[in-house]
């Protein structure tokens, strides 16, 4: 469902130029793609939360081969949620450059127009008109750079947000090592 092909396919496939609506949306598939792999990273947290209770359940009743099974099923819950969210993560990120791309385009195209604009005025040595045209030119410029800069930092906070649930996975299977172990130490000890 989340394939290459897939993506490629909603992207209109073609290996010509693209066109700004194309850009557009492949941008708009890959953001609605990414919610659902976020929606299904979701679920698989909750399930996986589901299984944790299956977990305590069985190793209160002393079940510990169905105890083991559920804890099989929550990482393998969990490491889905971590996979989804990556990817989710991953086409937020090419969405991101494909905006920029766009604006950039955009920048592209309105600096080609002031250099039309600014060659006649440097040729007929018109001083204010080449001073409107600068301002123009500067003005485009400086909207680029701020749109870069907050695509940048977005794209920064896309990356801090996978790393998240890697590390808590960690901590949790270590979490369940050790009352897994402390169980084992009290049967010991009981007996």
């Amino acid at each position: 469902e989340y394939g290459r092909e897939s993506i490629i396919s909603n992207m209109g496939g073609n290996s010509g130029k693209l066109t700004p609506k194309d850009m557009m949306e492949m941008q708009m598939n890959m953001k609605i793609q990414a919610k659902m792999l976020h929606k299904s990273a979701l679920k698989a947290e909750k399930e996986a939360i589901r299984e944790k209770a299956k977990i305590r359940k069985a190793m209160e009743k002393g079940q510990t081969e169905n105890a083991r099974i559920f804890a099989e099923n929550a990482i393998r819950q969990k490491n889905q949620m971590i996979a989804h969210e990556r990817l989710s993560s991953r086409l937020d990120a090419v969405a991101s450059k494909l905006q920029t791309c766009q604006a950039s385009m955009k920048v592209a195209h309105n600096l080609g127009v002031i250099a039309e604009k600014l060659g006649p005025a440097m040729s007929a040595m018109n001083i204010a008109e080449m001073a409107s045209t600068m301002d123009d030119f500067e003005k485009v410029l400086e909207d680029q750079e701020v749109f870069t800069d907050t695509m940048t930092s977005t794209i920064d906070l896309s990356l801090i947000h996978i790393s998240e649930p890697t590390r808590l996975l960690s901590i949790s299977y270590a979490v369940f090592c050790l009352k897994k172990k402390k169980k084992k130490l009290r049967n010991t000890l009981s007996c």
